[in-house]
């Protein structure tokens, strides 16, 4: 089955807007596979780039290690690449491990982080709340004239924007 037909969104427009649509079934899914073996082979290239080697005999270098088994390979390609910069390579494999595979922990830390401050507002507010009924008689007995009078009076600006009551 054919997808819809419809017009191209006019940003997208060229011409008289007519878009162009595959007639039958086949032309329709040839034209996504090429699409698909396109991104297939540019993902292909990506893996095939140096810097990825590196990585990817680094993280199997510490697998293999953790596990027990053979890594002599690995280490052997690893301390070609960098020589005699040990340093480097024990830098690399602290950040290796430290770095997460997706960023789905700091997305739950930004969330908890998030939940902790609206938490700590709402109690704070509530908190102070509390203190003022608690010693209500206290309240009941300032002279609110007097206590913006004050808060007023210790800031210039304030004093500019408010005035005295």
């Amino acid at each position: 089955m054919l997808p819809r037909r419809h017009k191209a969104p006019r940003q997208f427009e060229v011409g008289d807007g007519q878009g162009t649509f595959t007639e039958t079934v086949e032309d329709y899914f040839r034209a996504e596979y090429y699409v698909v073996i396109d991104a297939a082979l540019a993902f292909r290239q990506q893996l095939n780039q140096p810097d990825y080697q590196t990585y990817h005999c680094l993280e199997n270098l510490l697998a293999s290690a953790l596990n027990g088994t053979d890594y002599q390979q690995d280490l052997n390609f690893i301390a070609d690449f960098y020589g005699d910069d040990i340093d480097k390579v024990c830098t690399l494999v602290r950040l290796l491990l430290v770095m997460p595979a997706t960023n789905a922990v700091s997305e739950r830390s930004a969330s908890a982080l998030r939940k902790v401050k609206t938490y700590l507002r709402t109690t704070i507010r509530l908190n102070n709340l509390l203190v003022l009924h608690v010693h209500k008689d206290r309240c009941d007995s300032l002279v609110l004239a007097v206590c913006l009078n004050q808060f007023v009076s210790d800031s210039e600006h304030r004093l500019s924007l408010f005035g005295k009551f």
